[in-house]
C-alpha cells in the first residue's frame, strides 16, 4: 500500500514538523519537503519573575536567592502552563526560615495551573501551592530544599519539596522531590491525586497530611524518611528515630487512600496519629511495602482506619494499633519482625478486626492483645499498672507459625472470639492474666472462601438504674453454608482507661439469645457489645447505653445557666440541641480562654438539701480545638452555698479534646475516689448552685452537658 504526498504532509503536521510544499510538473500529485524542527522558543529566568499567561522557560541552572517568605517565581493568572526546558532554580540556602520559608516557584489561587519540567533546590520550598485549585505538575524536580538531618524531636516544621496548602484538586505525577525535609506537605488540601513520584531520602517524612481529605497517594517511592543516629543493620532496630516516617497522617485527615507505595527503611514506615490536632478516620492504607522500619512498620492510633493488603518485613514491630478503635487489620503480610508483628497495647483496643494476615517470624510474639503494657526490652512476665480497655475483637483466619513466645499472647482483654486461625499446634496461644468471657471455634483452612456473618444491634435507648434494658440482636444474618448463629454479649462501663489499674465489674458476659433482658445497677455509661458467629467467622456489633441516676436533676435547659468569664470581650451562649440522652442537651459555646466558670441554675437559688446524697453525676462532651488543649486538671465541679463553697478537682484532666462520645462523671460528695475535696465555707445542707470550671491555653471551646443530678 502506497502514501501519498499530502497523506505523509498530514503526518508531518501533526508531529509538529515544519514544511515546505512545491509542485512537481508532469506529476499529478504534490511533493512536500520536509523540514526539521527547529528550537522550541524559551524565556530566560529573572529573579522575582510574575507569571500571568503560558510561558517556556529555557533550562539551565539559575542563582536565584529568595528572601524569607518570598518566591523566586510566582505564577499569579489562571489556567497558566509553565513549561521548563531543563530549568533549575537555586537558592543560597541562607532563607530555609521554616517560620517563613522561602520558595522556588509559587502559586496562589488560581485555577487550572500546570507547571512542567521544572525544579527548584535551595529554598525553603522547592514549590508552594497556596489556595490553588486543579493544579497540575508532571516531572518536576523539587529535591535538596530545606532539611534537617540532626534534628531532635521537634514539633510541626515547614519546609521541604512541595507544599500544598489549602489547594483543592489537582494530580502530582512523576516528579521528584527528594532529600528534603518533608517531601511533599498537605496541609487543609484535598482531592489530590499524587502518584509515580520518586520522595526517597527525607529526614521528616516522605509525605505528610494535616487535615487533609479524599487525596489518592499511590505507587511512589517514599523510602528511607528517616531521622537519627541510626544505620543498617548493625544500629537500627529500636533505635529513637525522631517520629520520622514515610507518611504522617495526621489531624483529622480523612478519607484518604494510601495505596501501593514504598515506605521501606523510614523510622516508621506508616504513622496515623493526633499530635497535632484530632484523630484522623476513614482512611484506607492499602499494599503499601513498610518494610525494615526500626520503630513499627505501620503504627495507628486512631479509629475507623483500614489496614489492608500491607507487607511488613523485618519491622521492629510490624503493625501497631494501640489506641485505636474500629480497626480493621485484614490480608498483611507480616514476618521477621523483632518484636511483635501485630501489637495492640497500652492504648485502648475496641472493636477490632483482624483477619486473613499472614504473621510469621517474630521474634516475640506474633499477634500480642492487652490493655497492659509490654515493652519491647520487658519479657512477657512484665505488666504495667495502668489499663486500657481492650475489649471486643475479632480475630480469624489468621496464618500464624515459626512466632518464638507465641502465635497469640492475650492479657487483660475481654469478649475475644478466635475462629478458623491456623497455627501449628495450639500451644501457641496463651491466654494470660485477665483474660474474660472468650470463644474459640472452627479449624484451620475451615472457612477459607466462607462470608462472616453480619451483626445487627437494635438502638437500646436510654436506661434507667435499677430497671430492666432489652437489647435486640435479631436483626443479625447468617451467611450461606454456616450453622445457625450463636450471640456472646458484653455489658461492661464505658471508658479508654480504667480507673485504678483494674478491670471493672462487668453486667453481662458471656453467650446468651437474640434478644436478652439486663439491668444495670448504678449510673453511668456502659458499652453494650456484641460478637455473632456462625461456628464458622464471626461478625461485631456495638451501642453505648447512659444509665441515669435517680435524683435532683439540674441545668436541664439553656435558660436555667449562666457564667463567669475574666475578659472583657467574652462571649458565650446557651442553647438547647436535640441528640441529648434523654432529650435535649445544653449547649455551651464560648470564647473564654481561661478561668472560665458555668453554673446553674443562673439565679443560685436552687435551695437542695444535699447532706443525705453521696454522688454528683455528670455527663459530658468537650471540643476544644486549640493546641495546648487543656490548662489543668477539669473538670472542677463546685457547690456553692451563702457562706461559700464545697471544690472538688480531679487527679488528672479528664476532659476530652474530641466531642464525638460522651463521657460520665462521678464524684463523690465526700471525696475521694480520684476526687480532691477543698471547703471553703460551703454546706451541703444548702447547696444554691452547681458550678463547671475549666481553663484552656487559647480562646475558644464547646461544652455539651446532659444529666447532671445530685443524688
Amino acid at each position: 500500500m502506497s502514501v501519498g504526498r499530502a497523506e505523509l504532509c498530514i503526518v508531518a503536521l501533526l508531529a509538529g514538523a515544519r514544511l515546505g510544499c512545491n509542485a512537481l510538473s508532469g506529476v499529478g500529485d504534490l511533493e512536500f519537503d520536509l523540514v526539521p524542527p527547529g528550537p522550541t522558543p524559551c524565556t530566560e529566568p529573572t529573579h522575582g519573575m510574575v507569571i500571568d499567561s503560558d510561558t517556556t522557560l529555557c533550562g539551565g541552572t539559575f542563582l536565584f536567592d529568595a528572601a524569607p517568605g518570598s518566591a523566586a517565581i510566582d505564577v499569579v493568572s489562571a489556567g497558566v502552563t509553565l513549561t521548563c526546558l531543563g530549568t533549575i532554580l537555586e537558592g543560597s540556602g541562607t532563607s530555609m526560615n521554616p517560620e517563613e520559608p522561602s520558595v522556588g516557584i509559587r502559586v496562589g489561587s488560581y485555577d487550572g495551573v500546570a507547571v512542567v519540567g521544572c525544579g527548584a533546590r535551595g529554598y525553603g520550598y522547592g514549590f508552594a501551592a497556596l489556595g490553588a485549585t486543579n493544579l497540575t505538575l508532571t516531572d518536576v524536580h523539587f529535591d535538596d530544599n530545606f532539611t534537617d538531618p540532626s534534628a531532635d524531636w521537634v514539633g510541626d516544621i515547614h519546609g521541604g519539596g512541595i507544599l500544598l496548602d489549602g489547594a483543592r484538586g489537582g494530580t502530582i505525577q512523576q516528579s521528584t522531590f527528594s532529600n528534603n525535609w518533608n517531601g511533599i506537605e498537605l496541609r487543609d488540601a484535598r482531592d489530590f491525586v499524587i502518584v509515580d513520584n520518586l520522595v526517597d531520602h527525607c529526614s521528616n517524612t516522605g509525605a505528610i497530611l494535616l487535615n487533609a481529605h479524599d487525596n489518592e497517594v499511590s505507587g511512589n517511592d517514599f523510602s528511607w524518611a528517616i531521622r537519627g543516629d541510626l544505620s543498617y543493620p548493625d544500629a537500627w532496630y529500636g533505635i529513637d528515630t525522631k517520629d520520622s516516617a514515610g507518611i504522617i497522617v495526621e489531624d483529622r485527615s480523612s478519607n484518604n487512600q494510601i495505596l501501593d507505595n514504598d515506605f521501606t527503611y523510614g523510622g516508621n514506615g506508616v504513622f496515623v496519629r493526633d499530635l497535632y490536632g484530632f484523630c484522623p478516620e476513614g482512611n484506607l492504607i492499602a499494599g503499601n511495602d513498610a518494610s525494615f522500619s526500626p520503630h513499627n512498620g505501620i503504627e495507628c492510633w486512631c479509629d475507623h482506619n483500614i489496614i489492608e493488603g500491607n507487607t511488613s518485613d523485618a519491622s521492629n514491630f510490624g503493625i501497631w494499633t494501640g489506641g485505636g478503635d474500629y480497626v480493621v487489620i485484614r490480608g498483611n503480610t507480616i514476618r521477621n519482625s523483632r518484636v511483635d508483628g501485630i501489637s495492640i497495647q497500652i492504648g485502648e483496643n475496641r472493636h477490632t478486626l483482624i483477619e486473613d494476615n499472614e504473621v510469621s517470624g517474630s521474634w516475640r510474639v506474633g499477634i500480642l492483645l492487652s490493655g497492659r503494657e509490654y515493652q519491647e526490652w520487658h519479657p512477657l512476665t512484665y505488666w504495667a499498672a495502668n489499663v486500657a480497655n481492650s475489649s471486643h475483637i475479632v480475630l480469624q483466619r489468621n496464618e500464624l507459625f515459626s512466632n518464638v513466645s507465641a502465635d497469640v499472647f492475650v492479657t487483660s482483654t475481654r469478649l475475644l472470639v478466635m475462629a478458623a486461625n491456623c497455627s501449628p499446634n495450639h500451644d501457641g496461644y496463651v491466654f494470660d492474666q485477665e483474660v474474660e468471657v472468650t470463644k474459640e471455634m472452627g479449624n484451620c483452612g475451615t472457612a477459607h472462601d466462607h462470608v462472616a456473618p453480619t451483626a445487627v444491634l437494635a438502638e437500646p435507648g436510654p436506661a434507667t438504674v435499677g430497671e430492666p434494658l432489652t437489647l435486640d440482636a435479631s436483626g443479625s444474618t447468617p451467611s450461606e453454608g454456616g450453622e445457625p448463629l450463636s450471640f456472646t454479649w458484653l455489658v461492661q462501663p464505658a471508658g479508654i482507661r480504667f480507673a485504678g489499674g483494674v478491670l471493672p465489674p462487668y453486667v453481662l458476659g458471656g453467650s446468651g439469645p437474640a434478644i436478652h433482658t439486663v439491668t444495670i445497677d448504678e449510673p453511668g455509661l456502659y458499652d453494650v457489645d456484641l460478637v455473632v458467629d456462625d461456628a464458622l467467622l464471626a461478625g461485631l456489633a456495638q451501642r453505648q447505653v447512659a444509665a441515669l441516676p435517680l435524683g435532683t436533676r439540674i441545668g436541664e435547659q439553656a435558660a436555667d445557666w449562666g457564667f463567669l468569664c475574666p475578659q472583657e470581650s467574652c462571649i458565650t451562649t446557651f442553647s438547647d440541641e436535640d441528640g441529648g440522652l434523654d432529650g435535649p442537651q445544653v449547649h455551651i459555646a464560648t470564647n473564654a480562654a481561661f478561668a472560665f466558670s458555668a453554673f446553674a441554675p443562673a439565679t443560685k437559688d436552687l435551695g437542695l438539701d444535699a447532706s443525705a446524697g453521696t454522688t454528683i453525676a455528670l455527663f459530658l462532651r468537650a471540643l476544644n480545638t486549640n493546641g495546648g488543649w487543656w490548662q489543668g486538671d477539669f473538670p472542677v465541679v463546685v457547690l456553692g452555698s451563702a457562706g461559700g463553697t464545697i471544690a472538688y478537682e480531679p487527679e488528672i484532666n479528664m476532659l476530652p479534646k474530641d466531642s464525638s462520645e460522651w463521657l460520665y462523671f462521678s464524684v463523690p460528695l465526700a471525696g475521694g475516689g480520684g476526687w480532691t475535696r477543698t471547703d471553703d465555707g460551703g454546706s451541703l445542707a444548702a447547696v444554691d448552685w452547681i458550678e463547671l470550671q475549666m481553663d484552656t491555653w487559647g480562646d475558644s471551646f464547646d461544652l455539651w452537658i446532659d444529666g447532671l443530678t445530685i443524688y
